[in-house]
């Protein structure tokens, strides 16, 4: 053996595999792993874009063919769009938003590159996407599609509107097939706003609609699509939905700021009585025709007795009068920020035992509403429009409920006063109160001395104090404006009052509970 030479210096090189494995130098942790624990380690990955980005780790991806043990794809134009698009289309907006003043030429110019870079990257994309959809045998695992477009809104001025609207026809061809993937259980379709469109931001962009199929056509092509998201994008009936997606279990329908969709009256009702699996339904800033008028429309939930409605979800829709006729198998009605409600007539509903209302409570009508059990009551916005008429209807027409939540959050206007409540919770069990800490004592001490008067059965009050200046914050509000405490004062004092307030509630609910 020569000086300075040892054997564990020497590592051979072991042969490298032809069968698509790693071995020797290049050699990873993942090519010692069987096939099945790489294929499980696919499914689990998430989507197809977290798939790729690990198809780095190891070489043994390429031989394992990831595409057939991916459960989710997602396909989005962006990926298509130049990086010049963000910086041109910050610069049209930022001269757009200057006013009248500027060049108007060089407006127009940059309005129509950005929408040239939108038309290219959805040529590209439907092109690809197309090429994806006629070979379904290929993804025998995919459960899952999201997929995300432009829609085919009116181009700018001087600008060729050709390519955008071959574009969209093309895009409502890949959303046919979609549609009739085999194997298909979840789908999400986001349709975006040009950025360039013409009238500018302020104009709404209408939304895509993809056509009823034939009846006969839709039982030949059944859909196995139980879970489906569609942001943008709405069928051209309610009763659409049930044609193309007789397994519908759950629905959400969202329109976003930029574009216009307004509902007929009977396009919601329709759509529910069409899907009859149905069990959640989620709304998201719908607007339905005639809401805003002088006499409004009800919005009418009127359900044959084998719907499988379960949950009803309203978040900031223009609704002004809700109606719920019937709804046989409804447990839970969600409604947040919808500002413009103001009725609620529950009528046969004998399973609906949760509401959750984030915002102003609406008067109550109607006597379906005897089995509700828990209840959570959240001021939003602006308190000055709940008036004490509003919440006597609300909280009388819960004479059984067993939990009630009431959070106080943002200003600290003491918007649910202790005369309001007229009659007894005889079956509340658990009250729950979230309030600001600086609030006033003696106002805390007249709400919760009239709410354990009238629930003589209640068996556990959880009272949770936070920070009012966090939430002042939130509203957009000083706190010096809203808890008229000097600045620099307004911790020590709600931790004052805190302390106070808890130490009175152990003396008071001991006092009533014992």
């Amino acid at each position: 053996m020569e000086s300075g030479y040892h054997d564990g210096d020497h590592k051979p090189k072991r042969p490298r595999r032809h069968d698509g494995s790693c071995a020797g130098d290049h050699a990873d942790l993942l090519c010692a792993l069987p096939d099945e624990i790489l294929i499980a380690i696919l499914a689990r990955v998430g989507d197809s874009r977290a798939a790729v980005s690990t198809s780095t780790l190891s070489r043994r991806w390429r031989r394992l063919d990831p595409a057939r043990w991916i459960p989710a794809f997602g396909f989005s134009v962006g990926d298509h769009l130049p990086p010049a698009h963000a910086g041109t289309l910050h610069c049209y907006r930022s001269a757009r938003s200057g006013g009248g003043g500027g060049d108007d030429d060089a407006r127009w110019a940059l309005a129509r590159q950005v929408a040239t870079f939108e038309d290219r990257a959805m040529e590209a994309y439907v092109r690809g996407l197309a090429r994806f959809l006629r070979s379904p045998e290929r993804y025998p695992a995919a459960r899952s599609l999201r997929l995300d477009f432009f829609l085919a809104a009116p181009p700018p001025e001087d600008h060729d509107g050709a390519p955008a609207v071959a574009a969209g026809r093309a895009m409502a061809e890949c959303l046919a097939s979609a549609f009739r993937w085999p194997g298909l259980e979840r789908l999400a379709v986001y349709a975006f706003p040009r950025g360039a469109a013409a009238g500018g931001a302020a104009t709404n962009q209408p939304a895509h609609v993809f056509p009823d199929p034939d009846p006969v056509l839709a039982l030949l092509t059944a859909s196995r699509v139980a879970t489906l998201h569609v942001k943008n994008c709405l069928a051209q009936s309610g009763r659409g939905y049930g044609l193309l997606f007789p397994a519908l279990t759950r629905l959400t329908v969202e329109i976003t700021p930029r574009v216009k969709a307004v509902f007929p009256r009977t396009y919601f009702n329709d759509l529910v009585q069409s899907c009859r699996e149905l069990v959640v339904l989620r709304l998201v800033s719908c607007c339905v025709a005639g809401a805003a008028a002088a006499q409004p429309f009800p919005f009418v939930v009127d359900l044959p007795p084998p719907s499988k409605l379960r949950e009803l979800i309203l978040e900031t829709c223009n609704f002004v009068d809700l109606r719920l006729v019937s709804a046989p198998s409804l447990e839970r009605l969600v409604v947040e920020r919808c500002n413009l409600l103001s009725y609620l007539t529950v009528g046969i509903a004998p399973r609906l035992a949760t509401m959750v209302w984030h915002g102003v409570p609406p008067r109550m009508y109607g006597g379906g509403t005897a089995s509700l059990r828990f209840v959570e009551l959240r001021a939003w916005g602006h308190y000055s429009c709940i008036s004490e008429k509003k919440l006597a209807s609300f909280f009388l027409s819960l004479p059984k409920v067993e939990v009630l939540v009431l959070c106080f959050r943002g200003l600290p206007l003491f918007w649910v006063h202790p005369t309001i409540f007229l009659s007894g919770f005889e079956n509340l069990k658990k009250l729950l109160i979230d309030l600001p800490r600086a609030w006033p004592l003696h106002q805390i001490k007249k709400l919760l001395e009239k709410l354990l008067q009238i629930a003589t059965s209640l068996e556990k009050l959880h009272i949770n104090s936070s920070n009012a200046s966090v939430h002042a914050r939130e509203a957009g509000t000083k706190k010096n404006e809203v808890t008229k405490i000097p600045a620099g004062d307004d911790d020590k004092a709600g931790r004052q009052t805190g302390t106070a307030a808890s130490n009175w509630v152990k003396l008071v609910s001991n006092k009533v509970l014992d």
